[in-house]
């Protein structure tokens, strides 16, 4: 989309709903969503990394819950709690090393250096593990979840490689059993493949997974209709049949 059309749109949200929700998928870190707007009514917009509990639909009624508490009473906003239906949610300051790469959008449309990013945290039942710290500094280190995001990618399978996965992995439960079914497309399971329902199925990038669990590491060169199966974290891979 033109640069023009996409601004045009921008603003056309900020008018008709107060704000525009950017949501950005990449295929090598966790999909993140950030407000353009809030700015300009509130000195500040919001940033929600990961959180892949949620659906992306989610992520717009999350956002008009806490922009509609906003317009309330709240002022104290490091200590306020956000009820909503999707789960209570909290905000924390966000450190300039992570909204200058990742909200590049609200730079751009405001034209200006020195924008202030919350972070938005979901409790803990819905925190899952891809969602990083933002209040301290970036790093490969801190979060090699996020690592992508200025790295060259260097791992041995295609770019855009995603790997279905059941939601309680993304709360650290250990893969079990997983399969190659294409060359840039797997299945990793905490539990039986056929046991996992549709509604807790979830599609991440391969560098997301082996950021939470590095003893996947060692899978994801298997062939393609090839796979492997252990009783838990500590245990060996096994191969099928």
């Amino acid at each position: 989309m033109e640069k023009e059309a996409l601004l045009k749109i921008i603003r056309n949200n900020i008018q008709g709903h107060g704000y525009h929700l950017n949501i950005v998928s990449s295929p090598t870190e966790p999909r993140y969503a950030y407000s353009i707007g809030f700015h300009e009514k509130f000195g500040f917009e919001l940033i929600f990394a990961g959180g892949l509990y949620y659906l992306e639909q989610d992520l717009f009624t999350i956002f008009d819950n806490i922009k509609s508490q906003i317009e309330g009473s709240i002022t104290e906003l490091g200590s306020a709690n956000f009820e909503t239906d999707l789960g209570t949610f909290s905000l924390q300051n966000v450190d300039t090393s992570w909204s200058k790469i990742m909200g590049l959008g609200a730079f751009d449309y405001y034209q200006n250096k020195d924008i202030v990013f919350f972070q938005v945290l979901p409790d803990e039942e819905h925190h899952t593990l891809e969602i990083p710290d933002m209040s301290i500094v970036r790093s490969h280190d801190t979060a090699p979840i996020w690592k992508w995001l200025d790295k060259e990618w260097d791992l041995p399978v295609p770019i855009g490689a995603t790997v279905a996965t059941n939601i309680e992995v993304l709360f650290g439960d250990a893969v079990t059993e997983l399969m190659r079914w294409e060359e840039d497309e797997w299945e990793m399971f905490s539990i039986p493949g056929p046991d996992v329902e549709e509604e807790a199925t979830r599609i991440v990038s391969i560098a997301t997974l082996i950021s939470i669990d590095p003893t996947l590491n060692s899978t994801i060169t298997i062939e393609v209709g090839k796979g492997l199966w252990r009783e838990d974290r500590d245990s060996e891979w096994q191969n099928w049949g």
